[in-house]
């Protein structure tokens, strides 16, 4: 009966817990909120403007908690070990707290090891627009982001993560965002042909068109266009051979041979 409680019990924590999490991000295909923010790379401070750098392409916005806390340090070192995988697929990364930006100064030159930027946000305006918010606080008492990834394009959520296990964080979103320029590669680049060289490269040119355009209209034998303009190409001649001559069968009685008795 115990057993029975408590197994109750864990099922209606986890559905309790179910539509919390599944509304704690944004839907995917929703606009990103804009924002523009302080932000500190290398230990030096700058202005973060979402606009601007998605005209560079990808952002990769992740939350966390507290800088310099367990979590969120291995966080920062797994961001900072895939950054050359993040700019290969062609996105930037940006970790977003509530930490004022003296902290997030040290932060991003210690932990984040200079390669990518973190911003503050003490007033959550930024966390609250991404329904980033924790609902539990802090162990000091304060409100502060909860473990959500996001990727943007073209000014819309594209992938949306929350996840308490930070190496997974960084692993699942480095996956989408390959997986994402894969596909705006694909739709971007044409048709390849079967046959890309050119009939000066082949050796024989007649049988690249005739494969090439085998799909086409029959076309006479003798001769046709190739896919250079202005040549015209011939086949070869065919090869005639001699037609074999038979000699003339002797039969033996007429040259007098006589029968063998």
């Amino acid at each position: 009966m115990r057993r029975m409680k408590f197994g109750g019990a864990l099922l209606t924590a986890f559905l309790c817990l179910g539509p919390t999490v599944a509304q704690a991000t944004l839907k995917i295909g929703d606009a990103a909120p804009d924002f523009s923010i302080p932000a500190a790379l290398g230990g030096k401070e700058f202005n973060f403007s979402l606009a601007r750098q998605l005209e560079k392409g990808p952002v990769v916005l992740y939350f966390y908690p507290k800088s310099f806390t367990r979590g969120c340090t291995i966080e920062a070192h797994e961001f900072a070990d895939h950054q050359d995988d993040f700019v290969a697929a062609g996105a930037s990364v940006l970790g977003v707290s509530s930490d004022p930006i003296e902290v997030q100064k040290e932060f991003s030159s210690k932990e984040c090891r200079d390669k990518f930027p973190v911003g503050a946000d003490p007033s959550l305006a930024t966390i609250k627009a991404y329904d980033a918010r924790r609902d539990k606080p802090s162990p000091s008492g304060g409100e502060v982001a909860d473990r959500v990834s996001y990727v943007i394009a073209d000014g819309k959520i594209v992938f949306a993560l929350v996840d308490s296990n930070p190496v997974n964080q960084v692993q699942t979103t480095l996956e989408f965002v390959r997986r994402w320029n894969n596909e705006q590669r694909a739709r971007q680049s044409p048709r390849k042909r079967l046959f890309t060289w050119s009939p000066k490269e082949c050796r024989f040119p007649y049988l690249l068109n005739a494969v090439s355009s085998a799909s086409a209209p029959p076309r006479s034998s003798a001769s046709f266009r190739s896919r250079a303009p202005g040549r015209r190409m011939r086949l070869p001649p065919p090869i005639r051979r001699r037609p074999r001559r038979l000699r003339p069968r002797v039969s033996r009685w007429k040259t007098g041979a006589q029968p063998i008795s």
